[in-house]
């Protein structure tokens, strides 16, 4: 088999990162010990990240079912879904529903937001970036163009894209006007290179700024092989985690991986980025020099951006897994080895007093403040409340091993339900 992939980027971008940034004063970063961590496991709590836990169950009727493969994204007040996969009903396929928003407050659907196709106004696929501020979505689509929508559903226009090939990330980002981008190059091919690439809404380039070494041309080019290619995809250690990773079996050549770990997001009023199996979370602005934030420390045990590609990963290596990041702290998922959920921890960093904990990843957050099923946080909203995900029949399975357990009055329709109904948000403050 010869595989190729289409360039990552143009040699413009390249051109442009050489420019380098400005200088900025720095801070310290903090420093998270995953070693000393994981070898002395302790219980983690839902008090240790919050005072309350609230229940949100996503109405269900035939206008907002959530399908078979889907993925939620918070805002402070909205809960958005996008639904990739098919939806059946009594044993009918029905399509796929697009992109779905409901209430964060009450789980109630508010409305479907745009539609897949060719027209003018169509996404060609329904992923989506969502600025928090504005509750604003933007979509790719076709003709190397973005569309806008807001969330209760109008159309707000479309605008070119910088990137012209489809292989170039979407911006991960949206802020006002202002698209963001992780550049980085495909795993394994050439030295690692991460850049944060900032546009406008017109499509022209604002700055770009390099994180990770400077990419050149030659690094951008394509990836080409022979043999025999298998996949192995990872969608984390934490229950209906939001992350997602793969990884290249290829005959006659060593294993490329690419980590669930994000490569750009929000941490409160910060821009947060992480070349997949580095040690330093970066903070990055436009006009400025990134900044390291926080650090791993896994005594010299992490499989590096330098490995992959070179060997394969064993239970000696430790991978970064799953972030979520507020304010206060950073939740993590760590492995021994690729996707080795026996040898999976969470961990908890605490930004105040910089302390570091881990406990099995099978384990959860202990919810010591109702007394049922662990809470596994996969998102946070930009105010700082992490948000877990669980389904009717996470509830059942766990009833069934504990039978005496009292059950949320929020959760006890989702129990006595005979059809499938929606996720269920659960949301610690």
């Amino acid at each position: 088999m010869h595989y190729n992939t289409i360039k990552t980027a143009c040699a413009a971008i390249a051109g442009a990162l050489l420019a380098g940034c400005g200088s900025h004063e720095s801070r310290e970063a903090g420093v998270i010990d995953v070693t000393t961590a994981i070898s002395s496991p302790t219980e983690l709590k839902v008090s240790d990240l919050g005072k309350t836990i609230t229940y949100v169950p996503l109405a269900t009727n035939d206008s907002s079912l959530v399908g078979n493969d889907w993925a939620v994204t918070v805002t402070d007040d909205l809960a958005i879904v996008r639904n990739s996969g098919s939806i059946i009903v009594n044993g009918t396929t029905t399509g796929a529903a697009g992109v779905l928003a409901f209430s964060l407050a009450d789980g109630s659907f508010l409305n479907p937001v745009g539609h897949g196709g060719q027209d003018s106004e169509a996404y060609m696929f329904p992923f989506f970036t969502v600025d928090p501020k504005t509750n604003t979505l933007t979509f790719d689509a076709a003709n190397d163009r973005r569309v806008k929508y807001s969330a209760d559903g109008r159309f707000l226009g479309a605008y070119p894209k910088y990137y012209k090939s489809l292989s170039t990330p979407r911006p991960q980002i949206i802020d006002d006007t202002i698209g963001i981008s992780a550049l980085q190059n495909t795993p394994g091919q050439g030295e690692p290179f991460l850049s944060i690439v900032f546009t406008s809404e017109s499509g022209r380039l604002l700055d770009s700024i390099p994180v990770v070494s400077i990419p050149s041309e030659a690094q951008m080019g394509s990836l080409s092989f022979n043999g025999a290619v298998t996949f192995d995809t990872f969608d984390g250690y934490l229950p209906h985690s939001q992350a997602e990773g793969i990884a290249f079996f290829i005959q006659g050549q060593p294993s490329m991986y690419s980590a669930p770990t994000p490569a750009l997001w929000r941490a409160g009023d910060e821009l947060h980025t992480l070349m997949k199996f580095s040690d330093t979370i970066y903070s990055v602005a436009m006009n400025r020099a990134p900044e390291a934030a926080l650090i791993f420390d896994m005594g010299g045990k992490g499989y590096t951006p330098a490995d992959n590609g070179k060997r394969d990963m064993t239970e000696n290596d430790l991978m970064i897994g799953e972030l979520v990041e507020t304010p206060s702290a950073l939740i993590f998922g760590v492995s021994k080895g690729w996707n080795k959920r026996a040898n999976a921890f969470i961990g908890l960093y605490d930004k105040k007093d910089g302390t570091t904990r881990a406990t099995k990843a099978s384990e959860g957050f202990t919810d010591d403040l109702t007394g049922f099923m662990p809470f596994f946080p996969v998102a946070a909203t930009p105010d700082g409340r992490y948000v877990g995900i669980v389904t009717q029949e996470d509830i059942a399975k766990w009833m069934e091993e504990h039978p005496d357990a009292k059950v949320p009055e929020a959760l006890q329709e989702i129990v006595d339900s005979e059809e499938e109904p929606n996720p269920v948000l659960v949301i610690v403050k």
